[in-house]
């Protein structure tokens, strides 16, 4: 039982080496975009099922909401068609 044993370890190691690598990216995401857009970072965050990397995405991806003259210009930026 010893290598299944000494495999099973190495997977654990190896698990948690990239969960702590995996939360350095997070953090330095969180730091770039909370210095770049604060407030729409959390209006975004605050949204159910959008956490901190997709916030970060979106935020990375449109820059600022500011940048559209209405609802409709940033839905047809991202390809969706509001259907009444």
């Amino acid at each position: 039982y010893e290598p299944l044993t000494v495999s099973i370890g190495c997977s654990f190691n190896c698990i948690n080496a990239f969960e702590k690598e995996l939360k350095a990216i997070d953090d330095a995401i969180l730091r770039t975009v909370k210095g770049l857009n604060p407030t729409e970072y959390q209006v975004l965050n605050s949204v159910p099922g959008i956490g901190k990397v997709y916030a970060s995405g979106i935020l990375a991806e449109i820059g600022t909401i500011k940048c559209f003259k209405n609802n409709d210009a940033l839905a047809k930026y991202c390809g969706i068609v509001w259907k009444e």
